[in-house]
């Protein structure tokens, strides 16, 4: 499913300009045992933009080069053979 999409279905779920759950929808949409759930689960108080931030660099930014130090280090910690290491 697109990205898009999956905004457009979860952004109903939540007044806009607030911090509170749209019940009508939630209650339209889910089987009671999902509403009380979904309802437990707390939304922030302030509203921010999401961002994404690799946290594999110093900078934030994701590369391969990046991407693939992450795993090789992971690896190793992990005590794996580390096959993707050059030799």
């Amino acid at each position: 499913m697109a990205q898009q999409q999956i905004f457009g279905m979860m952004h109903g779920l939540q007044v806009l300009h607030s911090n509170t759950w749209n019940y009508d929808v939630i209650v339209s949409l889910f089987s009671p045992q999902l509403v009380a759930q979904i309802l437990c689960i707390p939304l922030p108080s302030v509203s921010t933009n999401d961002i994404r931030i690799w946290r594999g660099d110093s900078s934030g930014l994701y590369s391969v080069k990046s991407g693939y130090r992450w795993l090789l280090n992971s690896e190793s910690e992990a005590g794996g053979d580390n096959s993707l290491e050059e030799d």
